[in-house]
């Protein structure tokens, strides 16, 4: 039961990182767009910060 609980923690931790990343990468883009130049950054590095993480795991 705990092995279950375990998993399935993990995989939720994995889904979280992956959509994180992925709303970052999309705000990157937003931002870039929107000039933003400063929000842009900021957004690329936690995609990097939530990319890393899930290469992590």
């Amino acid at each position: 039961m705990v092995d279950t609980l375990d998993e399935d923690a993990r995989k939720d931790l994995e889904r979280i990182e992956e959509e994180v990343a992925a709303e970052a990468a999309a705000a990157v883009e937003d931002y870039d767009a929107m000039g933003e130049e400063e929000a842009a950054v900021d957004a690329a590095e936690t995609a990097a910060t939530f990319e890393e993480a899930a290469l992590d795991n």
